[in-house]
């Protein structure tokens, strides 16, 4: 198995939350699995592999989802109200 290439950078500072899109090209041009450093976690940014894992629940959720808020509004709010410690996929599958 080929370990999966590694990004840097803190998706969450307030230049990258404001003007995402360079990172967001920078890991589609990695592969399409990605570890990201700096959360210790995976990332899946190509639009093919991303909808194929979240039809996927039953594979793809692990374990408590990070405080991430990758998949939730950017307001500083709505980050402070999720949930720590939950499962998103296995709470919210897709359909």
């Amino acid at each position: 198995m080929t370990a999966a290439p590694s990004y840097p950078h803190d998706l969450f500072t307030d230049e990258m939350l404001t003007d995402p899109y360079e990172h967001y090209r920078a890991l589609r041009d990695l592969g399409p699995v990605v570890w990201l450093d700096a959360h210790g976690m995976y990332a899946v940014a190509r639009y093919a592999e991303a909808r194929a894992t979240l039809a996927d629940p039953g594979t793809y959720c692990s374990g408590p989802a990070s405080r991430s808020c990758l998949s939730m509004p950017r307001s500083p709010a709505a980050c402070a109200a999720w949930e720590p410690g939950s499962r998103y996929l296995a709470r919210h599958p897709p359909g």
